[in-house]
């Protein structure tokens, strides 16, 4: 016979249910982003698991005077000591005016004015220094694993064996941002503060729907086409009041 007393009932649903938390800082580093949170009075816990979407992940602010991001966790089996917490979120930063119903945005801090805004009329890319689209060498996203090795002795502990361990070991272990990896890339585009550019190491083209109406710089060549491709017309150079133009070739088909 089970016999449920108000204290005893009341207990059950402290250990077991879940609990807002305010979440002090996460540990990024780890392949389960970790958190560090505070609960009830007096209660916090370190290295709290908290799963992300997959091919979604950011790395919170942590807290200060303004306030912290905050969650939501749950307790495995009731067990109060195995927290694991949901979706974090941050009343300081949230994007909360000037959207409409199913609009979607990514978004860094409230003072860096940088989003990724899915709108009814459009998809916006804003940032106050710059937006920047590039190509980067293949692998750079590469983490370098493992991120623990094995202790001696702990094979016969844990009764595991060291194929296993090797097994373990060679694990994906995630991967890195890859922003910085294309800053001397000869293939971008990008506009900045009074600037907009598009490069190619080969060939860069600007046109319409029509080929006959291109722009193409020929990277190797030197040489720009107005008004098609070399592939497919004649061209001259551009005659200009000054001379002929040295690079500058005009259609003439």
């Amino acid at each position: 016979m089970h016999r449920a007393t108000p204290a005893n009932s009341s207990f059950r649903s402290y250990s077991a249910g879940g609990a807002r938390a305010t979440v002090d800082k996460v540990d990024n580093s780890k392949l389960m982003q970790e958190s560090s949170a505070n609960f009830m009075k007096g209660e916090s816990r370190k290295g709290i698991e908290s799963p992300e979407n997959y091919g979604f992940t950011s790395h919170n602010f942590g807290k200060d005077d303004s306030g912290a991001a905050e969650s939501a966790v749950n307790f495995i089996g009731g067990n109060r000591s195995f927290p694991t917490m949901g979706p974090i979120g941050d009343r300081r930063h949230r994007v909360c005016e000037g959207m409409s119903e199913g609009d979607s945005v990514m978004h860094r801090g409230k003072d860096d004015d940088m989003q990724i805004h899915l709108a009814s009329d459009g998809l916006y890319h804003s940032a106050p220094q710059m937006v920047r689209v590039q190509l980067v060498p293949s692998g750079s996203g590469k983490k370098s694993p493992p991120q623990s090795q094995p202790q001696a002795g702990q094979h016969a502990a844990n009764g595991s064996s060291g194929q296993q361990d090797q097994q373990q070991q060679n694990k994906p272990a995630g991967q890195k941002a890859v922003n910085s990896a294309g800053k001397d890339s000869a293939d971008f585009m990008h506009v900045k503060n009074g600037e907009a550019r598009l490069s190619s190491k080969a060939k860069v083209r600007l046109s319409t729907s029509k080929e006959d109406d291109d722009v193409l710089h020929e990277a190797g060549g030197g040489k720009d086409y107005v008004g098609g491709t070399p592939a497919k017309h004649k061209f001259s150079k551009i005659l200009t009041l000054a001379g002929p133009s040295s690079n500058g070739m005009g259609r003439i088909d």
